[in-house]
Protein backbone atom coordinates (compact mmCIF):
# COMPACT_ATOMS: atom_id res chain seq x y z
CA UNK A 1 0.00 0.00 0.00
CA UNK A 2 2.83 2.39 0.80
CA UNK A 3 4.46 1.71 -2.56
CA UNK A 4 1.19 2.38 -4.41
CA UNK A 5 0.58 5.52 -2.36
CA UNK A 6 4.08 6.82 -3.03
CA UNK A 7 3.75 6.11 -6.76
CA UNK A 8 0.43 7.96 -7.04
CA UNK A 9 1.77 10.78 -4.89
CA UNK A 10 4.88 11.12 -7.05
CA UNK A 11 2.77 11.37 -10.22
CA UNK A 12 0.08 13.70 -8.91
CA UNK A 13 2.09 16.30 -7.01
CA UNK A 14 5.08 14.83 -5.26
CA UNK A 15 7.40 15.35 -8.21
CA UNK A 16 6.61 19.06 -8.49
CA UNK A 17 6.98 19.85 -4.80
CA UNK A 18 10.06 17.68 -4.44
CA UNK A 19 11.70 19.56 -7.29
CA UNK A 20 10.67 22.84 -5.63
CA UNK A 21 12.54 21.76 -2.50
CA UNK A 22 15.59 20.81 -4.55
CA UNK A 23 15.48 24.12 -6.44
CA UNK A 24 15.57 26.01 -3.14
CA UNK A 25 18.43 23.77 -2.02
CA UNK A 26 20.36 24.46 -5.24
CA UNK A 27 19.94 28.22 -4.83
CA UNK A 28 21.10 28.00 -1.22
CA UNK A 29 24.07 25.87 -2.28
CA UNK A 30 25.16 28.44 -4.87
CA UNK A 31 25.30 31.17 -2.21
CA UNK A 32 27.94 29.13 -0.30
CA UNK A 33 26.77 30.57 3.04
CA UNK A 34 23.48 28.75 2.49
CA UNK A 35 25.05 25.27 2.41
CA UNK A 36 23.51 24.20 5.78
CA UNK A 37 20.05 25.14 4.48
CA UNK A 38 20.79 23.41 1.17
CA UNK A 39 21.44 20.13 2.94
CA UNK A 40 18.11 20.35 4.77
CA UNK A 41 16.30 21.26 1.53
CA UNK A 42 17.73 18.25 -0.33
CA UNK A 43 16.77 15.89 2.52
CA UNK A 44 13.23 17.24 2.68
CA UNK A 45 12.98 17.25 -1.11
CA UNK A 46 13.73 13.54 -1.20
CA UNK A 47 11.11 13.07 1.51
CA UNK A 48 8.60 15.05 -0.59
CA UNK A 49 9.05 12.63 -3.49
CA UNK A 50 8.02 9.56 -1.46
CA UNK A 51 6.58 10.54 1.97
CA UNK A 52 4.38 7.55 2.79
CA UNK A 53 5.90 5.24 5.39
CA UNK A 54 8.36 7.89 6.56
CA UNK A 55 8.27 10.77 9.01
CA UNK A 56 10.27 13.89 9.78
CA UNK A 57 11.47 13.85 13.38
CA UNK A 58 13.75 16.05 15.44
CA UNK A 59 17.27 14.67 15.73
CA UNK A 60 17.20 15.50 19.43
CA UNK A 61 14.10 13.35 19.85
CA UNK A 62 15.68 10.57 17.81
CA UNK A 63 19.12 10.48 19.45
CA UNK A 64 18.11 11.79 22.90
CA UNK A 65 20.76 14.50 22.72
CA UNK A 66 21.07 18.01 21.33
CA UNK A 67 23.27 18.92 18.38
CA UNK A 68 24.09 22.15 16.56
CA UNK A 69 20.93 21.94 14.45
CA UNK A 70 18.55 21.36 17.35
CA UNK A 71 19.93 24.08 19.62
CA UNK A 72 19.96 27.87 19.51
CA UNK A 73 21.79 27.99 16.17
CA UNK A 74 19.22 25.67 14.67
CA UNK A 75 16.43 27.95 15.86
CA UNK A 76 18.17 30.94 14.28
CA UNK A 77 18.62 28.94 11.08
CA UNK A 78 14.91 28.15 11.00
CA UNK A 79 14.04 31.83 11.39
CA UNK A 80 16.25 32.74 8.41
CA UNK A 81 14.87 29.79 6.44
CA UNK A 82 11.28 30.83 7.16
CA UNK A 83 11.83 34.34 5.79
CA UNK A 84 13.66 33.40 2.60
CA UNK A 85 12.22 30.02 1.63
CA UNK A 86 10.04 28.29 4.21
CA UNK A 87 6.96 30.45 3.84
CA UNK A 88 6.95 30.03 0.04
CA UNK A 89 7.33 26.26 0.16
CA UNK A 90 4.61 26.11 2.80
CA UNK A 91 2.29 28.12 0.53
CA UNK A 92 3.03 25.68 -2.30
CA UNK A 93 2.12 22.70 -0.13
CA UNK A 94 -1.01 24.42 1.17
CA UNK A 95 -2.14 25.18 -2.37
CA UNK A 96 -1.56 21.56 -3.37
CA UNK A 97 -3.44 20.41 -0.26
CA UNK A 98 -6.44 22.55 -1.19
CA UNK A 99 -6.47 21.10 -4.72
CA UNK A 100 -6.33 17.56 -3.32
CA UNK A 101 -9.13 18.26 -0.84
CA UNK A 102 -11.37 19.43 -3.68
CA UNK A 103 -11.01 16.09 -5.45
CA UNK A 104 -12.29 14.20 -2.35
CA UNK A 105 -10.34 11.05 -3.30
CA UNK A 106 -7.13 13.04 -2.86
CA UNK A 107 -7.76 13.79 0.82
CA UNK A 108 -4.94 11.44 2.01
CA UNK A 109 -2.58 13.39 -0.26
CA UNK A 110 -3.94 16.67 1.09
CA UNK A 111 -3.15 15.58 4.64
CA UNK A 112 0.39 14.71 3.59
CA UNK A 113 0.78 18.14 1.98
CA UNK A 114 -0.32 19.78 5.23
CA UNK A 115 2.34 17.83 7.12
CA UNK A 116 4.96 18.92 4.61
CA UNK A 117 3.77 22.52 4.89
CA UNK A 118 4.47 22.39 8.63
CA UNK A 119 7.90 20.89 8.00
CA UNK A 120 8.63 23.55 5.38
CA UNK A 121 8.37 26.27 8.01
CA UNK A 122 11.22 24.88 10.15
CA UNK A 123 13.15 21.92 8.68
CA UNK A 124 16.49 22.60 10.35
CA UNK A 125 17.25 20.02 13.02
CA UNK A 126 14.96 17.36 11.54
CA UNK A 127 15.77 14.08 9.83
CA UNK A 128 13.73 11.52 7.93
CA UNK A 129 13.19 8.03 9.34
CA UNK A 130 10.66 5.24 8.94
CA UNK A 131 7.36 5.58 10.76
CA UNK A 132 8.23 2.63 12.99
CA UNK A 133 11.54 4.18 14.06
CA UNK A 134 9.84 7.52 14.71
CA UNK A 135 7.23 5.84 16.92
CA UNK A 136 9.96 3.99 18.83
CA UNK A 137 11.92 7.21 19.35
CA UNK A 138 8.84 9.00 20.67
CA UNK A 139 8.11 6.12 23.03
CA UNK A 140 11.69 6.26 24.33
CA UNK A 141 11.40 10.02 24.79
CA UNK A 142 8.13 9.59 26.68
CA UNK A 143 9.68 6.93 28.94
CA UNK A 144 12.63 9.21 29.66
CA UNK A 145 10.28 12.08 30.53
CA UNK A 146 8.26 9.88 32.87
CA UNK A 147 11.47 8.67 34.52
CA UNK A 148 12.58 12.27 35.08
CA UNK A 149 9.24 13.11 36.70
CA UNK A 150 9.48 10.03 38.95
CA UNK A 151 12.98 11.09 39.97
CA UNK A 152 11.77 14.61 40.75
CA UNK A 153 8.82 13.26 42.77
CA UNK A 154 11.13 10.99 44.78
CA UNK A 155 13.48 13.88 45.48
CA UNK A 156 10.54 16.06 46.57
CA UNK A 157 9.27 13.31 48.89
CA UNK A 158 12.71 12.99 50.49
CA UNK A 159 12.90 16.74 50.98
CA UNK A 160 9.45 16.93 52.56
CA UNK A 161 10.02 13.93 54.81
CA UNK A 162 13.23 15.54 56.04
CA UNK A 163 12.05 19.13 56.50
CA UNK A 164 8.28 19.04 56.98
CA UNK A 165 8.31 17.48 60.50
CA UNK A 166 10.61 20.24 61.78
CA UNK A 167 8.29 22.87 60.29
CA UNK A 168 5.23 21.26 61.89
CA UNK A 169 6.95 21.01 65.27
CA UNK A 170 7.76 24.74 65.33
CA UNK A 171 6.83 26.44 68.60
CA UNK A 172 7.18 30.19 69.16
CA UNK A 173 9.50 31.29 71.95
CA UNK A 174 8.21 32.82 75.18
CA UNK A 175 9.33 36.29 74.09
CA UNK A 176 7.48 35.95 70.79
CA UNK A 177 4.35 34.71 72.59
CA UNK A 178 4.50 37.69 74.94
CA UNK A 179 4.87 40.11 72.03
CA UNK A 180 1.93 38.54 70.21
CA UNK A 181 -0.17 38.71 73.39
CA UNK A 182 0.70 42.37 73.95
CA UNK A 183 -0.10 43.29 70.34
CA UNK A 184 -3.40 41.45 70.51
CA UNK A 185 -4.41 43.17 73.76
CA UNK A 186 -3.56 46.62 72.36
CA UNK A 187 -5.63 45.89 69.28
CA UNK A 188 -8.59 44.75 71.39
CA UNK A 189 -8.33 47.85 73.60
CA UNK A 190 -8.34 50.12 70.58
CA UNK A 191 -11.34 48.35 69.10
CA UNK A 192 -13.20 48.67 72.41
CA UNK A 193 -12.40 52.40 72.60
CA UNK A 194 -13.59 52.92 69.03
CA UNK A 195 -16.78 51.05 69.85
CA UNK A 196 -17.52 53.22 72.88
CA UNK A 197 -16.70 56.41 70.98
CA UNK A 198 -19.06 55.39 68.23
CA UNK A 199 -21.81 54.68 70.74
CA UNK A 200 -21.42 58.13 72.35
CA UNK A 201 -21.61 59.91 69.00
CA UNK A 202 -24.69 57.90 68.13
CA UNK A 203 -26.45 58.95 71.35
CA UNK A 204 -25.51 62.61 70.86
CA UNK A 205 -26.72 62.78 67.28
CA UNK A 206 -29.90 60.87 68.10
CA UNK A 207 -30.82 63.35 70.84
CA UNK A 208 -29.98 66.46 68.82
CA UNK A 209 -33.06 68.49 67.58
Amino acid sequence: MRAIGNLLWFIFGGLVMGLAWWLVGLIALLTIVGIPWAKAAFVMGQFSFFPFGKEAISRQELHQQEDIGTGALGMLGNVIWFVFAGVWLAIGHLTSALACFLTIIGIPFAIQHLKLAGIALAPIGKTIVTTELADAARATQASATVAQWHSFAAMLRRFLSKNLPSCLSFRPSSVLRQQLHSSTMRLLSRLEADRKSGAIWYVLFRQSP
